[in-house]
């Protein structure tokens, strides 16, 4: 089993920046497009997937819906990190292989990004 790994504003603005597809696993009231431009809002758009519950139930069947597999990058983002790093270690525990959460969540982007 492979462990999440933590990422932060940084990390998160780069995956962007760079379009590099992942899928979002965020907690439905993140507003995280509002943060970034037009181009970086657009990839965060295509690669959201708003979860009502942070919970592995909401969770896999979002991944599921997307068809996506057991090594598809996954980032999980709460309101202030918490829930992101349950949900992203019982995702790690279902055998998701490459599973990353924010710390500190969208606390965590806010206060970074100034």
């Amino acid at each position: 089993m492979s462990l999440p790994t933590p990422i932060g504003f940084f990390q998160f603005d780069n995956l962007l920046r760079n379009r590099i597809p992942f899928l979002l696993l965020k907690q439905a009231s993140a507003d995280v497009e509002s943060m970034f431009g037009p181009m970086e809002r657009s990839h965060v758009r295509n690669f959201s997937l708003p979860l009502e519950q942070m919970d592995l139930p909401a969770a896999q069947a979002a991944l599921a819906d997307r068809q996506a597999q057991k090594d598809s990058p996954v980032v999980v983002l709460c309101e202030n990190g918490k829930a992101s790093l349950a949900l992203a270690q019982k995702l790690s525990e279902q055998g998701y292989l490459n599973v990353y959460y924010v710390l500190e969540g969208l606390r965590g982007l806010n206060s970074s990004e100034n």
